[in-house]
């Protein structure tokens, strides 16, 4: 039987992803934690308890529901009661991209490689350097954006090309 790349234990399938984060194991787990906190309506758990509700074993198989939960506590889809005590918020919503990250994604989009000073031309100077370089930062961090060499350029002589590394996913996530 495969092992989980990340803790080594023995898994339902074979890693999916080059981190080794998703497995067959784990596929769908946000959508069964939300189904299963909506079902406790509105009390408050631990994440053991959400471990023990999807039927995982303590230790290294429940790692994922934790690191789940404090994915859900950042995000604010959780409210953290007290220490290790959670409640979730069924009314909770994922904010819009804003108007500036809207337009970063499209110009990521269409171009097939590109620089920062390239998505601040390609948005007509309607967003900043400093957002730009934060934006492409984040997504490069979550996996998005992977480097593509450098190119020359007239303001700072040279600066890092970036390019998609999923348009499917990218366009699905962002777009």
């Amino acid at each position: 039987m495969a092992k989980n790349c990340t803790t080594g234990v023995p898994a339902r399938g074979r890693c999916t992803a080059e981190d080794g984060r998703a497995t067959k194991q784990n596929a769908g787990l946000a959508e069964r934690l939300r189904a299963w906190m909506r079902g406790r309506e509105g009390r408050e758990f631990t994440p053991a308890q959400a471990i023990q509700g999807l039927g995982l074993k303590p230790g290294p198989e429940g790692d994922p529901v934790r690191r789940a939960v404090l994915d859900f506590y950042r995000r604010g889809e959780v409210m953290r009661v007290s220490a290790g005590l959670y409640r979730f918020d069924a009314a909770w919503r994922p904010a819009p991209p804003s108007d500036e990250a809207a337009r970063l994604y499209r110009a990521m989009y269409v171009s097939r490689s590109f620089g920062v000073s390239d998505l601040v031309r390609l948005t007509q100077d309607q967003v900043s350097v400093k957002c730009a370089r934060k934006t492409v930062r984040r997504l490069a961090e979550r996996g998005y954006l992977r480097p593509d060499g450098r190119q020359k350029t007239c303001q700072t002589g040279a600066e890092r090309v970036w390019r998609i590394v999923d348009r499917d996913k990218f366009r699905i996530d962002l777009l």
